[in-house]
């Protein structure tokens, strides 16, 4: 028989996963309710809603769910385009000024940035379970790289962008994919240890993978916002201090450690399962 569209509806709440494997039970408990009712219930249907969203919270808030959340953070300072540290501007005359600024090496950032993509599709896309998932995500690294590189978040970082700005921006962007000595580099390297770290990620069972790449981010994001942190104040000559005590990139990365460091707690108190 089929399901209502309201139970339907009702049923999406419920994560995919757990629709996919007691969705068909569900839908025939609420059948024999109906048969005895003669149509659906609205109160059945709001208390499936409730049911499914709880359930949603619980996996949101599970180690799987925070590593996620915490990945998402590390990929948003990456390549959002945002300020790392504090950046000042020193005028030598006339028609002349420097801007200072400093923060994460570029190999801190490609690090992150690979770190991250690593645990996205190796959580919800299960990237790690099997060679032809493991090489989509390894062929995919390619065009996420260059959206690394393009930094599309400048076109944010003074408000909403408009015409010319992204007229500049699209006239950048072939450029950036054309410059191959660059690009081919960075799209070769981030295919291969996509490849390798979900090689070797798919040995180790679901818990010991989370604990892991939880570690990974909260080490480097903690090394980068310490060295943010621990940049000598600007000398005196260096004025017209600008964009703030602390850039959102280096806001955001503390926020993905201290995603990552309760991801690992988490981990840590739930028992190992698989390998």
């Amino acid at each position: 028989m089929r399901t209502p569209r309201l139970y339907r509806i009702a049923l999406r709440a419920y994560p995919t996963a757990y629709r996919a494997a007691r969705g068909a039970e569900l839908a025939a408990t609420l059948a024999d309710g109906d048969a005895e009712r003669g149509r659906p219930s609205k109160r059945e249907a709001l208390a499936l809603v409730g049911r499914g969203l709880a359930m949603r919270v619980r996996s949101a808030t599970a180690p799987a769910g925070l590593l996620v959340a915490a990945a998402v953070l590390m990929l948003l300072a990456v390549v959002g385009g945002f300020d790392w540290a504090d950046t000042a501007y020193l005028s030598y005359g006339p028609g002349l000024i420097v801007a200072f600024g400093d923060g994460p090496s570029w190999a801190l950032q490609v690090a992150l940035g690979v770190g991250a993509y690593m645990a996205i599709v190796a959580g919800p896309f299960g990237a790690a379970e099997s060679r032809p998932r493991r090489l989509a995500a390894a062929w995919f690294a390619a065009p996420v790289a260059i959206v690394i590189l393009l930094t599309p978040g400048r076109l944010f970082q003074h408000g909403p962008p408009d015409g010319g700005a992204v007229g500049e921006f699209l006239r950048w962007a072939p450029a950036v994919v054309a410059d191959w000595p660059v690009t081919a580099p960075a799209c070769a390297g981030a295919m291969l240890a996509t490849w390798l770290g979900l090689s070797a990620l798919g040995r180790l069972g679901q818990r010991h993978r989370e604990r892991l790449l939880a570690g990974f981010l909260a080490v480097l994001g903690a090394v980068v916002v310490a060295r943010i942190w621990l940049l000598p104040n600007l000398p005196d000559e260096y004025g017209n201090r600008s964009v703030g005590d602390l850039g959102t990139a280096a806001l955001l990365t503390a926020g993905a450690v201290l995603v990552a460091v309760v991801t690992l707690w988490r981990a840590w108190r739930i028992a190992p399962r698989g390998r």
